[in-house]
């Protein structure tokens, strides 16, 4: 099996220079910034076009296979940047692996989303729209776990690249279905499909390893080792993606099509703190693998810098969230500027997660982890289940912010346990 040809600078055991992190992290987050604007673009475009009803279709359908992805997804992705991070001699088995785990999970998943979402509730889900839409979010899978082997090896400025290509193409093909007057909530998954296919094709024949899978007690292994990870996803899964789901149940496809904007522009300003975090993951690991001295003050710069980000990022949107919507998709989505503001704080509590995350998956601590994103995930899906009903989309919208508070400190509370415990270097 070939191995992944090294960069300068990336070999074994070798220390990585400041210089080489930080632009690591800029092709990064400058290009997911602008793979995250170019998909928030076409979203709004395509919630301007569809308006809030048929918007809330798609919206509703995505968020629900999504909510369910993780059982394919298996924590695969965060899995492999950590052991891709820790051994490249190895990556080309361990992606290989965990294909061969996406792909074989993929397909019991799809049927069982189809048959049961539209049979439980059938005004709320098609089973074409479902169809079309599990088929594009496990094409995405696939996607996101191939752009890993280019993050746990910093070379992030491909990553980038493959990102804005796929977020592009998404955005041209919606440009021209807007243009040819198409309405239905259907043609823009299947634009989504087809982008993320070709993407995924492209991707697999330009690597430069071969995807081995090793024998199956290795893929058994890779199974168990992404267990804690997939926990994890199921949590985040939950408390991101939970809320949109339960609404479109409880409150209807317009309370969901007016909150959906809302929570995609929250949502596309993650992609900064989102791109240090898959920067941050891998440096950090190698230091406390080295037993590098400068490990504490790396910490203190990783929660200094995130914080700084998120604090800016949130004062922009609370600024500007009155009007914003109001300008982008018209009057019709006035309410979509009221619950933005109320979404406002959760950037900067998500950055200051991003931060305490990537060190505790650096420390090894993700069985610890994983209890903190379960408290956030029950709290978030029994608040909105009891009280989505009573206090409306501004009340999903306020769960939120609290659930990702809760989270935030939960993290916080680790990282300060793990620091104190004497031999805390010792993780691997």
């Amino acid at each position: 099996m070939p191995a992944l040809e090294r960069e300068p600078g990336l070999s074994a055991g070798t220390s990585l220079s400041l210089n080489r992190i930080a632009r690591s992290a800029m092709s990064l987050s400058v290009g997911s910034a602008l793979a995250q604007a170019l998909m928030a673009a076409a979203f709004l475009l395509m919630s301007r076009h569809l308006g809030a009803t048929k918007q809330g279709e798609f919206t509703s359908s995505f968020a629900a296979v999504g909510l369910t992805a993780i059982l394919f997804n298996w924590g695969l992705d965060t899995w492999l940047l950590r052991s891709g991070s820790a051994d490249r001699e190895s990556i080309g088995t361990h992606l290989g692996n965990a294909m061969a785990i996406k792909a074989g999970l993929g397909v019991p998943w799809l049927a069982a989303v189809c048959l049961l979402l539209p049979a439980l509730w059938p005004r709320v889900f098609s089973v074409r729209l479902v169809l079309v839409s599990g088929i594009a979010v496990w094409f995405e899978g696939l996607f996101n776990l191939l752009l890993v082997v280019y993050k746990a090896t910093l070379r992030n400025s491909v990553s980038a690249a493959l990102l804005v290509a796929s977020r592009g193409g998404i955005l041209l093909a919606t440009l021209a279905l807007i243009a040819a007057g198409i309405g239905e909530p259907i043609a823009y998954a299947w634009v989504r499909l087809a982008v993320q296919a070709a993407l995924v094709l492209g991707v697999v024949l330009r690597l430069p390893l071969t995807p081995r899978p090793g024998p199956w007690h290795d893929a058994l292994d890779t199974w168990k080792g992404a267990g804690p990870y997939a926990i994890s996803d199921l949590f985040t899964a939950v408390y991101v993606q939970a809320d949109t789901t339960i609404a479109a149940v409880v409150l209807g496809q317009t309370a969901v099509g007016v909150y959906a904007p809302a929570a995609a522009m929250v949502n596309a300003l993650f992609v900064i703190p989102s791109a240090l975090f898959f920067v941050v993951v891998p440096v950090l690991t190698r230091m406390l693998r080295e037993r590098s001295a400068a490990v504490g003050r790396a910490l203190v710069v990783v929660v200094i810098v995130f914080a700084a980000v998120g604090a800016v990022l949130a004062i922009a949107t609370r600024l500007s969230a009155e009007a914003l919507p109001r300008y982008i998709l018209g009057e019709s989505f006035a309410e979509s500027g009221r619950l933005l503001a109320i979404l406002s704080p959760i950037v900067l509590l998500k950055s200051l997660s991003f931060a305490f995350a990537a060190i505790l998956v650096a420390a090894a601590r993700q069985g610890q982890r994983v209890y903190v994103q379960g408290l956030s995930a029950i709290a978030n899906f029994a608040l909105n289940a009891v009280l989505a009903r009573r206090f409306g989309i501004s009340g999903v919208a306020a769960i939120y912010v609290i659930t990702e508070t809760v989270l935030m400190l939960g993290y916080a509370a680790l990282v300060v346990r793990w620091r104190r415990v004497p031999d805390r270097l010792e993780v691997y």
